[in-house]
């Protein structure tokens, strides 16, 4: 699968998301590039889809109690052309129907303090499979990035 752009719409609970130094852009993206990332908040979700088509990639995360948002923004892309990868706890998930890839991440949450450890595992993985496929172009990324923190002091050295 190669996409022009890669979308990323998560709301677990609480909307628990991080991103990775693979995605080389931030929430605006750079289309002219080829490639780019873009993180979508709840609120705007739409907003940012605008642009959506048949050359990009959805990743859409969501679990009980499912935000309907986000089954909206999924069900819009996918009549967009994009292809669909939901991540969710389930084949009767409601994102199922409109995913072109679902990787399930059994989730029972079964007290107050909602466990992310499945889904979060899931997304790790798919982390490390595309960081393998893009070996070189992770390596410049994370050299560039310790260069940068180096550069402004983003962490106490010992």
């Amino acid at each position: 699968m190669t996409s022009s752009c890669i979308y990323i719409h998560c709301h677990i609970a609480s909307a628990v998301c991080y991103r990775s130094p693979i995605c080389r852009e931030t929430a605006i993206g750079d289309r002219t590039s080829g490639k780019c990332g873009r993180s979508i908040a709840i609120l705007g979700i739409y907003e940012k889809l605008i642009r959506i088509g048949k050359d990009d990639v959805f990743i859409v995360i969501s679990f009980p109690r499912y935000s309907q948002s986000t089954v909206n923004a999924a069900s819009y892309a996918a009549r967009c052309g994009a292809d669909i990868i939901a991540i969710t706890d389930s084949e009767t998930s409601p994102l199922a129907a409109n995913a072109d890839q679902l990787l399930l991440a059994k989730s029972d949450m079964v007290s107050f303090a909602d466990s992310l450890v499945a889904p979060l595992s899931v997304i790790n993985a798919l982390i490390a499979a595309v960081g393998l496929k893009r070996r070189e172009e992770l390596s410049e990324t994370l050299s560039r990035l310790e260069e940068m923190w180096d550069e402004n002091g983003a962490y106490k050295k010992d």
